[in-house]
């Protein structure tokens, strides 16, 4: 590899966990909009990860990993052969509501799994054998 990992993504908890360590700093900007929806970048820590917050990421888990900076150090390949299809209009045979479908076709590899790896963390709230 070209070097360590510089990303980690993980659930809200951790991320809160995250927050209050010493070497975290947040990306916060003043025309951020309020409120999203999905995977964000809430800020650094050490200034060497990226920290990133999917709501849906398992409470328990870290992604640790690296994000190169050219396809040739790519991990994980997402391609899309068919970005966006839509089928004509179909009528339902129960209530007559014209409705389109929408498909995408696409290929998904882990090319290099050594540049990922998972930590679990324990003794969070709510979880055997954590303290209050």
């Amino acid at each position: 590899l070209r070097g360590g990992a510089n990303f980690v993504v993980c659930g809200p908890e951790v991320a809160n966990v995250l927050e209050f360590t010493a070497g975290f700093r947040a990306s916060v900007t003043a025309d951020d909009e309020k409120g999203s929806i999905g995977s964000v970048k809430v800020g650094s820590l050490s200034k060497k990860f990226d920290v990133i917050v999917d709501p849906y990421f398992p409470r328990t888990v870290i992604l640790v990993g690296r994000r190169g900076g050219s396809f040739l150090e790519s991990g994980y390949v997402y391609a899309p052969y068919v970005p966006l299809q839509t089928t004509p209009t179909i009528f339902g045979p129960d209530d007559f509501v014209p409705r389109k479908g929408v498909m995408t076709r696409y290929a998904k590899k882990m090319v290099r799994p050594d540049m990922y790896g998972l930590v679990i963390v324990q003794g969070l709230l709510g979880q055997a054998g954590a303290t209050s």
